[in-house]
């Protein structure tokens, strides 16, 4: 082979380690493929139950493990994408995914399973992150937000991928063999972000230096000691937490007291939530880019989520289709989350996105997880004793106003670190080339 055939091919290889949006694009495959991991549980029930002879209780624990170790090394994984580059962390993070995937679906014993889904909690970890630190890097402010929303966006499509067709495919070849093809597609996607993903990292300017310099300690004090950071990743939890409570455990049942429906009918209201979502991220960042301006939005999202949730929760006679409707703007104005994320990056600089992003995420996340056990812990404390069926309890309406009455209160509180946001975008040297 000639050296000119040679360099070529070479060349080649690395076709999109020179564009942006490719760069992006396949880190956005992770992102969305640890989600179908994440979520997988929801549609193994019955098969987790069977296998290893669990209780519910043990196959929550097994599902919950993987989110637990997912926030905590937020802001590990943040400190490593600074230190080391995206490339690396991604590449050893899908390594980390394959593998506890693999783990968990060879198990026959479920502490192993756990462990499998510990190594998956930690691999799955950096990848919103790291997405945030290509937009912060690769990008101009006027953009950023644009790309925060298409990842949540990213992201909700994964969550929608590990329901249905995980389900389908669950049923033509069972659980185990199911998440072996899960891996089998994670190789594909490590390929493709080996071959595609940027090898040296941006031409940043030498005030920033180079993408795997050694990240001091001072520059990561920094980021804990930036009192914008802080002020974001408060305004932040307020947004999240009606998904985090409503959307992921406690509005089914919520709904099925609030207007008298069935199982299904809760289920199909609240996943207008995500449709909301999905619609929010890309809106708002979209309009936050063209206004230059993403206080304005998330003083609104936020004014508007503690409105929402006091009349979905409080008003008297209020109809399931207006219910539906708050619940699709809840899910819509939630995706000003994307928003904070962005604001925090810009508030730091492109060297230290990856640990702001961390610390954002790790404070809405465990909040969050927090928040989920407050309401349920609230709820046994005003039980009235009586159960729907064998070992399970009946809540009624009044038990989750009481409990969820947490929900507008810590979102007015986010209203109020919303009004202490910068007005103006703040920015950091960037790439001479994009």
């Amino acid at each position: 082979m000639t050296d000119a055939s040679q360099s070529f091919k070479l060349s080649s290889l690395r076709l999109g380690s020179s564009n942006p949006y490719c760069i992006w694009g396949v880190a956005a495959l992770f992102y969305m493929y640890q989600f179908v991991l994440r979520v997988a549980p929801s549609v193994l029930v019955e098969d987790l139950m069977i296998s290893f002879q669990a209780s519910a209780s043990s196959v929550g624990s097994l599902s919950a493990i993987a989110m637990y170790f997912y926030s905590l090394f937020q802001i590990p994984s943040g400190i490593l994408s600074d230190h080391f580059g995206v490339r690396k962390v991604i590449l050893t993070s899908l390594i980390l995914c394959i593998l506890g995937t693999l783990i968990f679906a060879s198990s026959n014993q479920i502490e192993v399973a756990k462990f499998g889904r510990l190594i998956l909690g930690i691999g799955s970890s950096a990848a919103f992150l790291c997405l945030g630190k290509i937009a912060s890097q690769y990008f101009p402010p006027n953009r950023r937000a644009t790309l925060f929303g298409l990842a949540m966006s990213v992201g909700t499509l994964g969550a929608l991928n590990g329901g249905p067709p995980l389900a389908y495919l669950v049923g033509q070849m069972g659980w185990r063999g199911s998440l072996f093809v899960v891996s089998a597609a994670g190789g594909v996607i490590f390929v493709v972000n080996y071959l595609f993903l940027d090898h040296s990292g941006p031409s940043i300017p030498s005030a920033l230096s180079t993408p795997v310099e050694k990240l001091s300690y001072v520059r990561i004090l920094d980021v804990f000691k930036n009192r914008l950071v802080w002020t974001h990743a408060l305004s932040a939890l307020g947004v999240y937490l009606s998904l985090a409570v409503l959307a992921d455990l406690w509005g089914p049942s919520f709904v099925i007291q609030r207007f008298g429906v069935n199982k299904q009918i809760a289920a199909e209201t609240l996943s207008w939530m995500y449709v909301g979502l999905f619609v929010g991220s890309l809106v708002l960042s979209w309009l936050s880019d063209w206004l230059q301006n993403r206080k304005i939005l998330i003083i609104l999202s936020t004014a508007s989520i503690s409105t929402l949730l006091v009349f979905l929760i409080y008003y008297p006679g209020l109809t399931l289709f207006q219910g539906t409707l708050m619940i699709g703007l809840l899910g819509f104005f939630a995706g000003a989350e994307m928003l904070c994320f962005t604001g925090a990056s810009e508030a730091s600089t492109a060297r230290t996105a990856g640990t702001v992003t961390g610390v954002v995420n790790t404070v809405v996340m465990l909040t969050g997880a927090i928040i989920q056990h407050q309401v349920g812990h609230l709820l046994d404390s005003v039980w009235a004793g009586e159960f729907v069926s064998e070992g399970v309890r009946a809540y009624s309406l009044s038990n989750f106003q009481y409990a969820l009455a947490l929900l507008p209160i810590l979102a007015g509180g986010s209203f109020v670190a919303s009004l202490f946001l910068p007005s103006s975008l703040h920015s950091h040297p960037l790439p001479s080339k994009l």
